[in-house]
């Protein structure tokens, strides 16, 4: 089981964006809170490219979720691109979709996040 990999990228001063791959579980989520924990405190937007993203628990879920806590009080968004259909469904069931905004692509979640 490949665990994931997280890259983070700006997009401009107040817009970044995580690339995620592979399967975001327990053990690996730790690596996805460091980095969100060092843009939130400067970012108006964090767009999440899920397109590799192949599997996720409920621990990574929570680390959006705190994320989400930090960005709301200041306006901030959380915004997904490029989920699978399952990935979505569990954002879907959990909820998340509701609090945080998921766009169809890149260039939808670039036009949502400006």
């Amino acid at each position: 089981m490949a665990s994931a990999t997280v890259q983070l990228r700006s997009v401009d001063a107040s817009r970044h964006e995580i690339a995620i791959a592979g399967r975001l579980y327990g053990a690996s989520a730790g690596e996805l809170r460091t980095s969100l924990e060092e843009i939130a405190p400067r970012a108006s937007v964090i767009i999440v490219d899920a397109t590799r993203l192949e599997a996720i628990d409920a621990t990574a879920l929570r680390v959006f979720v705190d994320a989400l806590k930090q960005l709301r009080p200041r306006g901030g968004r959380l915004i997904f691109f490029g989920l699978t259909p399952a990935n979505r469904r569990l954002f879907e069931i959990t909820g998340l979709d509701r609090v945080a905004t998921v766009a169809a692509d890149r260039a939808a979640a670039l036009e949502a996040g400006a």
